[in-house]
């Protein structure tokens, strides 16, 4: 689910944007682990029964490795969560490194020789042990390509400061909203030209989101800051529309003075992402 909104992020070069979802799947990821783990555990009884195992040697055998794969599972899930998440910013070889580590080369390394050393049950151990030997693998990587710094989601150091912030949208939302833009970017020797325009550009284009919207609309505007130019970047779940095109159309004043705004930026694009509206304004210091 986070892949989606990492993608963006990812797009908008918004490196913050993206440990902040990460954070939450990190977060995800450990509880689901611990869930699976737990209650795949407390069924391990039911395995023979499910597989129509009789034989007691082998009966012995499906608890054990009903019980000792799961107490790995925290390690696995991790693993998953990782190799999806490395292709997405672009870290091709550290994504396939560490699938090749989980369902390659850990069973290869640890699960046969451990069974030819002590049968099944070791074998089992080692199909246990290979999220833990695959996480381990990654890290040498890491460490030996010099990009441990950036461990774990190996992001390049952002150029841009930036200013974030989630609202539901409401008349008293926006104008705070408006006001913490402006504290931002006057702390950082935005000039008060930019400074107006982005106010002026992000409390008329929330007061069109928020007429054309009845329902509890969630928003996110985010502001970039670099010594080049001023990103702002909003998105909300509301009714899809361009916003540009309804501004270019003038269908009201309040469209109108948002359309002769936007001519003072470099940039005005309108797209849709994941379902959402999401708008770009781009001013150059």
């Amino acid at each position: 689910a986070g892949s989606m909104f990492i993608s963006v992020a990812y797009g908008e070069g918004n490196n913050i944007t993206i440990k902040r979802v990460m954070k939450i799947v990190n977060k995800c990821t450990l509880i689901t682990g611990v869930i699976f783990s737990v209650a795949m555990v407390a069924i391990s009884s039911f395995w023979p029964m499910l597989y129509g195992i009789t034989d007691v040697d082998l009966y012995d055998a499906a608890i054990y490795a009903g019980r000792i794969i799961p107490v790995f599972f925290v390690a696995s899930s991790f693993v998953y969560t990782y190799f999806g998440f490395y292709p997405q910013v672009d870290k091709v070889i550290a994504g396939n490194l560490m699938a090749i580590l989980y369902m390659f080369i850990g069973p290869i390394v640890l699960a046969m020789p451990l069974a030819m050393i002590g049968g099944f049950n070791a074998m089992a151990l080692g199909f246990g042990l290979t999220p833990v030997f695959t996480i381990i693998g990654e890290f040498l990587y890491i460490l030996l390509s010099r990009q441990l710094k950036n461990a774990p989601y190996l992001l390049d150091t952002m150029e841009e400061k930036e200013l974030h912030f989630d609202f539901e949208l409401s008349d008293e939302a926006i104008i705070e909203g408006r006001e913490s833009l402006a504290r931002f970017l006057q702390s950082e020797g935005v000039s008060s030209r930019i400074v107006n325009n982005a106010q002026v550009v992000f409390e008329d284009a929330m007061q069109i989101i928020k007429a054309k919207n009845k329902k509890r609309v969630i928003c996110e505007c985010t502001v970039l800051l670099s010594d080049s130019y001023v990103r702002v970047i909003t998105k909300d779940n509301g009714k899809i529309f361009d916003l540009v095109q309804d501004a270019d159309d003038s269908r009201d004043i309040r469209a109108y003075v948002l359309a002769r705004m936007q001519t003072t930026t470099k940039e005005a694009t309108y797209s849709v992402t994941t379902s959402f509206n999401r708008n770009v304004c781009v001013w150059e210091r």
